[in-house]
């Protein structure tokens, strides 16, 4: 103590902590954390923050790679999830593509979104993001694509720029559903800036009706 105040050092290394949950009928280690100062933190090229395991198969269910309490991962997804389709033995895995907590990955190397049939290795949909917001360039292709989970033939397909639905009407539509089975186009919507727009007029074609119902999303 000096001059009546007190003085409390206190130390500037950080708290680090892992913990593991076991199961102790089957032995399967079910839940593993890794903590820095309270938050999930691990340098992600050491692995996940977060793993999840089923407790009697062990099946990985839940991976999330996290720096300072935001999921986080360059070069890979920061979030892996796996899940037995019911009914079945197929595995249904889903995958995100974070930067600090936001949806990112650069569209030409694929998506920041996916979900998929590891056992089938059928694509059921995929999105492209740019710093949390739906985008690809329309030339490259859509920016959500959707797929049947039996034939895994395209049944869905939508154009975003910077977070709308965008793509040039003299180009083709922004949005288009088709028949699972036969690939057939079921309807077509067109978008400029996130306006609905009417479909051009084309030599030998009838313009397509749009009905009312719901906007395909990622």
């Amino acid at each position: 103590m000096v001059g009546g105040e007190h003085y409390l050092q206190m130390s500037k290394e950080p708290i680090r902590e892992r913990r593991i949950r076991t199961d102790l009928d089957t032995g399967v280690d079910f839940e593993e954390v890794y903590r820095r100062n309270g938050k999930p933190h691990r340098d992600p090229k050491e692995g996940p923050a977060l793993i999840l395991r089923n407790r009697a198969s062990g099946l990985i269910e839940n991976e999330e790679y996290c720096w300072h309490g935001r999921l986080h991962r360059e070069g890979g997804p920061a979030w892996i999830r796996r899940r037995i389709a019911p009914g079945t033995n197929e595995v249904i895995v889903q995958e995100e593509y974070r930067r600090h907590g936001r949806r990112h990955r650069d569209t030409s190397e694929g998506p920041a979104e996916l979900r998929r049939n590891e056992t089938t290795g059928i694509v059921l949909h995929e999105s492209y993001y740019e710093n949390n917001e739906l985008h690809r360039d329309p030339a490259a292709g859509p920016a959500a694509i959707s797929r049947d989970a039996s034939t895994g033939r395209v049944v869905g397909e939508a154009y975003w720029v910077r977070g709308q639905l965008h793509r040039d009407p003299a180009d083709g539509p922004a949005v288009t559903e088709r028949h699972p089975g036969t690939g057939a186009i079921k309807r077509e919507r067109y978008f400029v800036d996130g306006e609905e727009v009417p479909a051009p007029q084309r030599p030998g074609r009838t313009r397509p009706r749009t009905a009312p119902g719901r906007d395909l999303s990622c």
